[in-house]
């Protein structure tokens, strides 16, 4: 959907048959989106009916229409999309860990994941591509051609979001629904819990302000 402002929201289509789009991204000046059939019963939820799978990456062209430019092999669900040193790279969302990138129009190339883990969420902050990951509550630092371990996050199990803030970038996790800060590979600072919340789901940088969306109550700090 496409913001249409007050309490308007403008339909613009359905990108697959699968039951989420999972990713999206601006790549030399397009929307792409990333599908995913997303397991809705790790949320506490009945599981979803529909068993169409994802791991498709999609060119939006206006309107309701979208071109398919392939899927990720073995992929049921795009975790991550970001522009990186002029290229588009996607990660799956579920095991097994994997990692692309896009080289034209269907053709996708899986490269190196790091030590094996799975790499989520996505952001490029100070001429590298930083990932998120569900593995042990660590981040990866990718320069191109190979990853770094930028090191353990407390005793979280799980990162989440990004966000760049005060020209340093700022990382969620889960279960201590903590935010810390990026000093250099290994050295993390916890900033502070949000609340009483264990999952810290997406962050951004709005009016100067960092904020934290938040579950399991939906809340923002």
């Amino acid at each position: 959907f496409r913001y249409a402002g007050d309490q308007q929201w403008i339909d613009c289509g359905a990108p697959d048959a699968a039951n989420a789009v999972t990713a999206l991204a601006v790549y030399e000046g397009r929307l792409y989106a990333g599908t995913g059939k997303y397991r809705v019963a790790g949320s506490a939820l009945a599981e979803s009916e529909n068993a169409n799978l994802g791991g498709r990456i999609l060119r939006y062209e206006g309107g309701t229409a979208w071109t398919d430019c392939g899927r990720l092999d073995g992929a049921e669900a795009v975790g991550g999309l970001v522009e990186f040193r002029g290229r588009l790279y996607a990660s799956s969302l579920y095991k097994p860990a994997a990692f692309y990138r896009y080289e034209q129009k269907d053709r996708w190339t899986a490269l190196n994941v790091p030590e094996g883990k799975r790499v989520e969420a996505m952001s490029v902050f100070d001429g590298h591509l930083y990932a998120s990951s569900y593995d042990g509550g660590r981040v990866y630092r990718f320069d191109g051609e190979t990853w770094t371990d930028c090191g353990q996050l407390g005793d979280n199990t799980q990162t989440y979001s990004f966000a760049v803030y005060r020209r340093k970038l700022f990382v969620g996790t889960w279960p201590s629904g903590r935010v810390y800060r990026f000093d250099d590979v290994g050295r993390w600072t916890d900033v502070g819990r949000l609340g009483a919340e264990l999952e810290v789901m997406g962050m951004i940088v709005h009016n100067g302000r960092l904020i934290g969306g938040t579950l399991p109550l939906a809340e923002t700090y």
